[in-house]
């Protein structure tokens, strides 16, 4: 059993989507389907992040704290 976590944030105008995974290979599956399918608005951002700490996000600037981030694809309008 894996005690790593790891997440597909989806970032849109419209709202955010997450999705929690416990293995990186069904994460990685994840995040090439949301690349692919692309968001509503043609624009926002896609990562793959594994999370380092109790407490992970945004911050003020848009950086993620307490994890890593492994994969990010952004979209352009």
């Amino acid at each position: 059993m894996s005690n790593k976590t790891y997440v597909i944030i989806e970032t849109d105008p419209d709202g955010d989507s997450y999705q929690i995974h416990e293995e990186l290979k069904v994460a990685k599956k994840a995040f090439k389907q949301c690349k692919e399918k692309g968001t509503l608005w043609a624009e926002g951002t896609v990562y793959l992040i594994e999370v380092k700490d109790k407490k992970f996000g945004f911050n003020t600037k848009g950086l993620i704290y307490g994890a890593e981030v492994i994969k990010e694809h952004q979209f352009n309008s």
